[in-house]
């Protein structure tokens, strides 16, 4: 069983699985550059691109989104009616973004809306019934016919995996409910402006609703008012949800940041292992450094490889890698080689995300992709991956923020970047005012890197210390 842990008290919320006290998973949501998969608009076609078989779309995402012509309800019902016979420029349309907006590529969008609830995701437009291949024949046939009967108009609907669990009452309750949700949508986008969000769903509720309630025995958040939105936005999980200020296993989040930002990881078993991303793909490279064991040069091999694959796909999953990735193991006969593969495909299993190996080039090294379904840990925070522990500014003040918070000293000074403490006022000093009890001393310095707390007791001690320093050195926010 796991357990999830939700720190949202702070401007950056944070969502962490954990399994036997050890981290699996984590979700970073900022304000504002969180994924916006999922979400629905109100939108307008800019421009038809036949040769394409797409249009480009205006929803308010920055970059024009991307819909193709499939992504169509009224062509994939013609598949041979002219794009443009179907959408025209200037035209309103609903749309929700199926992948995020990366580098110089914009959205990829749908105009098949699918509307998520807790065991059932409604397709307004969807026309068929689905059920998840987890479930047996006997209960995926029941759950077909149940939908068949239930379905109006030109409506479907995916029954997920977690409806094995369910009655049928409680199925078509929902159903029911999300019919309803996507009539008060529809009907709200008839006055809504353009572009404009329809619908956004709370990424941490999002990410929560990827697993089945039998697979977690709590979800742990340290905002009792944000507990009980939780509890609404997913009541089958509602009798797990706690409030607790205090979680019961400590995890230091900003050493965590530390460690995903490591490219160099260690095994409990002394081998390393280098990850290294680009933009084009990821490569992670396999050393046995101190794992000897006294085995044969072969045997070490590929007991090396065994160990590093069970890690690696803890750190694909963890670091949330995807794209293209290859591995470059220790040198292994053939028939280590196979196993190894299949060790390793179990391993990927325990990933909620499709994950493909393709097996091992000439050359020896092992060709995968991840599907992409949100940005990297490492890249979210924004340090050069090829130096342990270096972030981007905005990091920085997310970091700050969290030490400020848990303050319990009379004041504090504190040495910051001039362009971290310009994130600090901008993004989350207004949020937190009312919740920071310390007097807080900001100390500009070009040098810093990000920030460090260089003082903290009494105010009086405090005091004294600004004395010795010039005044217009020192930015007193709270």
């Amino acid at each position: 069983m796991a357990t999830i842990y939700l720190y949202v008290q702070g401007t950056e919320h944070i969502g962490i699985l954990a399994e036997k006290e050890e981290v699996q998973e984590i979700q970073i949501v900022r304000p504002d550059s969180s994924s916006k998969v999922g979400n629905i608009y109100v939108a307008k076609v800019v421009n038809v691109e036949t040769s394409l078989q797409a249009a480009f779309i205006e929803y308010g995402g920055g970059k024009l989104g991307f819909l193709p012509k499939k992504e169509v309800p009224e062509a994939r019902q013609q598949p041979d009616r002219p794009l443009r016979s179907i959408l025209t420029e200037g035209q309103r349309i609903i749309v929700q973004v199926t992948k995020d907006a990366y580098q110089q590529k914009g959205a990829k969008l749908t105009a098949n809306i699918t509307v998520p609830g807790t065991h059932i995701v409604y397709l307004p437009f969807g026309e068929y019934i689905a059920v998840s291949r987890k479930l047996a024949d006997e209960h995926r046939n029941v759950l077909r016919e149940k939908g068949k009967k239930w379905i109006e108009n030109r409506e479907g609907a995916i029954f997920r995996t977690s409806s094995q669990v369910t009655d049928i009452t409680t199925l078509e309750a929902e159903w029911k409910q999300l019919r309803r949700k996507w009539e008060e949508l529809y009907k709200a986008s008839q006055t809504s402006s353009v572009p404009s969000p329809l619908y956004t769903e709370n990424p941490l509720s999002k990410w929560i609703r990827k697993f089945q309630t039998n697979q977690l025995d709590a979800i742990y958040i340290d905002e009792v008012q944000a507990a009980n939105r939780l509890k609404l936005e997913l009541p089958s999980f509602a009798s797990i949800i706690k409030w607790e200020k205090q979680f019961p296993i400590s995890i230091s989040l900003n050493p965590l940041y530390n460690r995903l930002s490591n490219p160099r990881v260690f095994t409990p078993h002394g081998v390393e292992i280098w990850i290294e991303q680009t933009e084009a793909l990821t490569v992670i490279d396999v050393n046995s450094s101190t794992f000897t064991k006294g085995y044969s040069k072969e045997d070490t091999s590929f007991r090396t490889n065994q160990e590093a694959a069970r890690e690696i796909a803890k750190q694909l999953r963890l670091r949330n890698i995807s794209g293209i990735i290859m591995i470059d193991f220790l040198k292994m006969k053939a028939a280590d080689q196979a196993k190894l593969l299949q060790m390793f495909q179990l391993e990927l299993r325990k990933d909620g995300i499709r994950t493909e190996l393709y097996g091992f080039t000439k050359l020896g090294l092992l060709e995968m992709t991840r599907k992409r379904e949100s940005d990297s840990i490492p890249s979210i925070l924004g340090g050069d991956i090829h130096s342990p522990r270096t972030f981007s500014m905005e990091t920085y003040a997310y970091m700050m923020e969290r030490e400020l918070l848990v303050a319990k000293e009379e004041a504090l000074v504190v040495d910051v970047h001039p362009t971290v403490l310009h994130v600090f006022k901008e993004k989350i000093m207004e949020r937190i005012r009312g919740k920071i009890s310390s007097a807080i001393y900001f100390r500009k310095n070009t040098q810093a890197s990000g920030y460090d707390i260089i003082r903290s007791g009494s105010s009086q001690t405090i005091n004294e210390f600004l004395a010795s320093i010039p005044s217009d050195a020192i930015d007193k926010v709270f």
